[in-house]
């Protein structure tokens, strides 16, 4: 009975969700053409970016690394942004992910349902090549125009193959989605009634009986009642030694206390009350030995350390004397100045981030290294960098904030980020961990 209780209740499920199933599909295919094109495009636009530097470059070689990792950028196969976002912040990229690949993934977010093949098309590439945003991009880089036909073919391929379920085999270009409402919304919630109408009646005519058997819960107590009677089968010797401490504890308390009793017993009342002064004394007095010991000890530190003073007013110790030039080298070790990326969530900056000369593109903050161990010092950010500070103002949660304390309100207009307190970092296990936080100001 109860199996046909559920199955009735899936009739309903099926018959409901069977008319939306189709428009799913549709969106899943539309996400990953967007998938493509944002594959595509950003490994034309850091191509094309990287091909006139020297192979010595760092973007150069970092684009070289992960440019393998895009894969081969088919659609349906293409990688995806929460990926693809990773990997160009962790190879100094941040500018190609937050201006680039993520206006491409904001597509997604206009997707509706009902879409025809050429309407989607239309949506995809328009909204990426008339996008404001991607205006300069797409202007200074030929290979991002280069490839606007070839996405929009094979885009157009793919939606052909994959909308296909949603337009009529005779030629018409109705979408499913009229389907449920040819006769009209009101037949359509007609239509639900009657199948809710008949799944009620099929439970009700199911309807167990009171009086009967529920096999189901005696089943479930039987194997329950079987649990516990293992688990405290194999308890009970736990069980058992712990009650066995238990008394031996218990036994051995009372023994200590029968002996005190009986000690005290024995020696009476007055007797135990000089016990109690004669202790009381002994302690007293072997504190005030202590004390005086201790009062003899430092007075001769004192002694010795007057007759100290004494000899090197004489004189008789000198003290090393250096130049001032000795005396600045050895106060003030020579500053190394290092450049940085943006830090990690956890707020810290991997040591693949970290060069000795300053990045125009990637680099945001500066270190002054003044421990001769080369593994402490200060940091800053670059705040006079009109590129540092537009990105920094565009994306202050994944520059800014993990490294820095922000002491006024954003100023998306900021032509300067002023640092009134430089932060300390420590340098652990290859990275360079933030002890405590720069103070920043935009201005």
């Amino acid at each position: 009975m109860i199996i046909n209780n559920m199955r009735y209740k899936c009739l309903l499920s099926f018959l409901l969700v069977f008319f939306s199933i189709n428009l799913y599909g549709q969106k899943d295919e539309f996400l990953q053409a967007v998938d493509y094109c944002k594959c595509k495009l950003t490994s034309a636009y850091l191509n094309q970016f990287t091909s006139q530097k020297p192979p010595t470059d760092s973007d150069k070689k970092n684009f070289d690394k992960i440019k393998t990792e895009f894969g081969d950028c088919t659609i349906g196969k293409s990688i995806e942004y929460s990926k693809l976002s990773s990997l160009l912040d962790k190879n100094n990229f941040p500018t190609s992910n937050t201006k680039f690949s993520k206006v491409i993934n904001e597509l997604k977010s206009g997707y509706k349902d009902g879409l025809k093949t050429d309407e989607a098309v239309k949506m995809l590439i328009d909204g990426i090549y008339k996008n404001p945003k991607l205006s300069n991009a797409i202007t200074t880089n030929n290979s991002i125009s280069d490839l606007k036909e070839e996405l929009s073919s094979t885009v157009s391929t793919f939606f052909k193959d994959n909308f296909a379920v949603s337009e009529s085999t005779n030629g018409n270009t109705t979408p499913v989605t009229d389907i449920p409402d040819v006769k009209g919304k009101a037949e359509g919630e007609d239509l639900i009634q009657t199948i809710n109408q008949i799944v009620d009646s099929k439970l009700e005519e199911n309807k167990p009986s009171p009086w009967s058997i529920n096999w189901l819960s005696i089943i479930i107590a039987i194997v329950v009642g079987i649990m516990v009677f293992v688990a405290m089968r194999f308890k009970k010797p736990e069980f058992e030694d712990e009650i066995i401490e238990l008394r031996k504890s218990r036994e051995n308390q009372r023994n200590d206390l029968n002996n005190i009793k009986r000690t005290l017993e024995s020696s009476g009342g007055n007797n135990n009350s000089r016990s109690t002064n004669n202790f009381r004394n002994d302690w007293q007095n072997n504190m005030e030995e202590k004390i005086s010991e201790a009062n003899k000890q430092i007075s001769k530190l004192d002694v010795a350390l007057s007759m100290l003073k004494d000899e090197m007013s004489r004189g008789g110790l000198s003290k090393p004397v250096y130049s001032n030039q000795q005396v600045n080298n050895e106060q003030q070790p020579k500053a190394e100045i290092l450049y940085a990326s943006i830090p990690t969530k956890d707020g810290s900056f991997n040591e693949n981030a970290i060069s000795k000369t300053i990045n125009p593109t990637a680099s945001f903050y500066k270190f002054i290294i003044t421990d001769s161990a080369g593994l402490k010092g200060k940091f800053e950010f670059l705040g006079n960098e009109e590129r540092a500070v537009k990105d920094a103002t565009n994306a202050p949660d994944r520059i800014l904030r993990p490294a820095c304390k922000i002491n006024n309100a954003l100023n998306q207009n900021a032509k300067r980020i002023k640092t009134t307190t430089q932060g300390t970092v420590i340098k652990i296990n290859g990275k360079w961990e933030i002890q405590t936080l720069a103070e920043i100001e935009y201005e």
